[in-house]
């Protein structure tokens, strides 16, 4: 997928996470790989990875952009907790 292939994701978790409108894009980006079963193990961790070391406030998003994501029918809660409980 271009979205994989290009790293848009690690491009988009580098700056601005304390803008809503610009998390608000990344969770669009997030269901989009989703939907299409593009999410891998390793987009998660990179998602994970985005808030070591920052403000509460991003940490908070991270978190947010995780726990709306277990909610959806394609994402496997079970696989989450246990990428985050492995860090």
């Amino acid at each position: 997928m271009w979205i994989s292939e290009n790293n848009v994701l690690d491009i988009v978790l580098r700056d601005s996470l304390h803008q809503p409108q610009y998390v608000e894009k990344l969770e669009k980006i997030i269901r989009f790989m989703i939907k299409e079963k593009s999410l891998s193990s390793d987009d998660l961790d990179t998602i994970w990875q985005a808030q070591h070391g920052k403000h509460d406030a991003i940490v908070k998003v991270c978190y947010c952009c995780l726990q709306k994501q277990v909610g959806t029918s394609e994402m496997n809660a079970f696989i989450v907790f246990s990428m985050l409980l492995s860090h």
